[in-house]
């Protein structure tokens, strides 16, 4: 998965994950991780993956604005 910046071992897996949503319209979603190399024992950052979100339709407000609603 990610590659170590000093020795260049390959490592797997990931101590802790986490997702950041980015954008100026919020749809790039890109997972980080922390891991920790076998061999040179130092702790990196690298970038998981990236993905796109699809347009999502916003859910309509209820009530309708042109309609007060009174209690």
């Amino acid at each position: 998965m990610a590659k170590c910046s000093i020795c260049g071992l390959e490592v797997e897996k990931p101590l802790k994950t986490w997702t950041v949503v980015v954008g100026k319209n919020r749809r790039t979603r890109i997972t980080f991780g922390t891991f920790l190399c076998e061999k040179c024992r130092r702790k990196f950052k690298a970038s998981i993956g990236k993905e796109t979100m699809k347009n999502e339709s916003k859910a309509k407000s209820y009530p309708p604005p042109y309609i007060t609603m009174y209690i």
